[in-house]
């Protein structure tokens, strides 16, 4: 075959794939267009669920509303259950703790007057009432000015200075039979500085605090990342959002969408929040929570890369890495 002849073939081919390649890649971009032009339409994230763990380490209670403040929601891990020399119990070491379910009672003035109000923004807590999963038994304890209160030092390992607190005698009877030992409840007076938290490297700030969280003070889940995680683990093991005690859960995004952020507004008055980490868990992770129900208590661990720990900036400072929050 002449030389002339077998250039000109293959100059065909060429043309032929050339031509092929770009018909390919016309259709795909016109498929892909039709998909963008007929996808549903993003809807907006929205705030799901509202939580504040009044005691370290026990069960939630849900909110309609909370107030933010600087060291996180209000009321949100302010109380704690103590061993009777100040040291401080957490649900890793003791596990039973997550079936002490508290309640709020709360009132606000009307007309010079104290009515009974939801818990939320603009109410004053009055009283704390436990309950448990694993007795029939409640206890009340009056958190007015009148309750009974005795000055503590609280030590806890996650804290390398003392927090000074209030005792809480009047739950002490209960919590002794409900955890087997001498303990009580006491709540935190004053606020535990970032810095002594697994948080020091960048929360240098004296002012930035926390109450008596393990690490920021606030936290964020979005439910398409726990539904991602079920599907993995399973029909026979699914958790909940609970199953990791967020303060905040967000739908509307992708899975593990939320671990991309850097910052998101939250509420009426758009309350600016910078996302700071993603939280590394404990194995509180494998404790079954009061609100799952029918849940194993403990399952094969995994990775929980998408929980994310931020925390809350004050609008007039949002370009303070960790500022101080509005109230």
């Amino acid at each position: 075959m002449p030389l002339s002849l077998l250039a000109m073939l293959v100059e065909d081919e060429w043309a032929a794939a050339a031509l092929a390649l770009g018909v390919f890649l016309l259709l795909g971009f016109a498929l892909f267009a039709i998909w963008w032009w007929l996808r549903p339409a993003a809807g907006p994230v929205v705030v799901a669920e509202l939580w504040v763990y009044p005691i370290k380490s026990c069960a939630g209670v849900r909110m309609d509303a909370a107030l933010m403040q600087r060291a996180g929601l209000q009321w949100d891990r302010e109380f704690a259950v103590i061993k009777l020399d100040g040291e401080v119990l957490t649900q890793k070491v003791y596990p039973t703790l997550a079936k002490i379910q508290p309640s709020l009672q709360c009132s606000q003035q009307m007309m010079g007057t104290a009515v009974p109000a939801t818990p939320g923004p603009g109410a004053d807590l009055t009283g704390i009432t436990l309950s448990s999963t694993a007795m029939p038994a409640t206890v009340h304890v009056d958190l007015t000015s009148e309750c009974e209160t005795v000055p503590q030092t609280t030590v806890w390992g996650g804290n390398s200075e003392p927090l000074h607190a209030v005792r809480l005698p009047a739950a002490e009877e209960w919590l002794t039979e409900h955890m087997g030992f001498p303990c009580s409840l006491c709540r935190l007076t004053g606020r535990r500085a970032l810095r002594t938290t697994r948080l020091a490297p960048v929360a240098n700030d004296p002012q930035d605090s926390c109450r008596y969280q393990d690490g920021s003070p606030l936290t964020v889940l979005s439910e398409a990342s726990v539904a991602a995680l079920n599907r993995k683990l399973g029909s026979a093991c699914s958790v909940s959002p609970h199953r990791f005690r967020p303060n905040i859960v967000v739908s509307g995004c992708g899975a593990f969408e939320e671990a991309q952020w850097t910052a998101l507004r939250v509420g009426d008055g758009a309350v600016p929040i910078r996302m700071l980490m993603e939280a590394y868990r404990c194995t509180m992770v494998t404790i079954a929570q009061v609100a799952e129900r029918g849940v194993p208590t403990l399952f094969s661990a995994h990775t929980w890369i998408f929980y994310i720990q931020i925390l809350h900036t004050d609008m007039s400072h949002i370009h303070i890495l960790y500022g101080a929050g509005s109230r």
